[in-house]
């Protein structure tokens, strides 16, 4: 003789199992019980209680929660990402430009190097081309600052 446990439940004669996800722990557990037929032709029954059941909306508006904060956190991680790589560009084209000025200035002062003109002006200058690069590049690679210097060259109308 089959005892129910206490309590209101539903009954299926197909396994049928309810994962029922707690919302502060954000833990998965499944409540399913399988309950020996009292025929051996007959399969085996499988029991869920109302509780589980009534748990189940619930569980489901915690997944699509959890599955919006899997997405924010992706999106997150790939705004940091993206946010690396312009930061680590913008790092080697002012070391690549400035570089040479501040390697060669003090070695010229310290050693009694004569720099021809010629070369120290373009060293000079290349380090001023740093501050021309970084529109360029924050242009190529960030989609707000590229609107926004759209509009001010009037090339998109606000």
């Amino acid at each position: 003789m089959d005892t129910a446990p206490p309590g209101p439940q539903i009954v299926f004669s197909t396994g049928v199992t309810v994962d029922v996800v707690d919302i502060t722990s954000r833990q998965t557990s499944q409540t399913t019980h399988i309950i020996p037929s009292s025929q051996e032709n007959e399969e085996p029954r499988t029991e869920i209680d109302l509780e589980a059941l009534s748990a189940a909306p619930q569980a489901a508006a915690a997944a699509v929660l959890a599955e919006r904060e899997r997405a924010r956190r992706r999106v997150a991680r790939a705004r940091e990402r993206r946010a690396t790589v312009v930061l680590g560009i913008v790092m080697v084209s002012f070391i690549g430009c400035w570089l040479p000025f501040f390697f060669l200035y003090p070695l010229s002062l310290l050693l009694d190097l004569d720099i021809p003109a010629p070369l120290f002006a373009v060293i000079f200058w290349l380090g001023y081309c740093n501050s021309a690069l970084n529109p360029i590049i924050y242009t190529i690679f960030n989609r707000e600052f590229r609107a926004a210097f759209r509009r001010m060259l009037c090339l998109q109308t606000i």
